[in-house]
């Protein structure tokens, strides 16, 4: 029986880095067809969050899927970006590792997801850690 949820990876290697110097936050966004996703992050105060279509969200306010770990801090061009859709329901994705853990070893799938909807509530923004593996279909 094929997967009920469907993943295709985007090409990450076509950031747009935009900065306001006075205010000392930097956006850096990938473009994805119609839809532009992506972090912004304030140096000094250390803020960040994710970006949907101009929409910037805190981590304070992105819904947890599990009870594990706050939303974490990623860094944009080492994540994994890519697309999944399950029936009407459809998500812009992002999977990193934390700060080299998840690369070899026992941790190597262990990894933060955060799921940016597309359809049908555009912007709603939900995170888990855990077990992640990715298989394009």
């Amino acid at each position: 029986m094929p997967p009920s949820v469907l993943y295709t990876s985007l090409a990450a290697n076509a950031f747009e880095v935009m900065e306001d110097e006075d205010a000392g936050k930097i956006h850096i966004t990938l473009q994805h067809g119609r839809d532009k996703v992506g972090i912004w992050e304030v140096k000094n105060s250390q803020e960040f969050g994710l970006i949907f279509n101009g929409k910037e969200m805190p981590l304070a306010l992105i819904e947890r899927l599990d009870h594990g770990e706050p939303p974490a801090v990623f860094n944009p061009y080492e994540a994994i970006w890519g697309k999944a859709h399950e029936g009407r329901e459809s998500y812009i994705c992002t999977t990193f590792n934390f700060g080299g853990l998840g690369k070899s070893g026992t941790f190597q799938n262990r990894r933060g997801l955060y799921l940016i909807e597309r359809r049908p509530h555009p912007g709603a923004i939900f995170y888990t850690t855990g077990k992640v593996v990715l298989e394009e279909n």
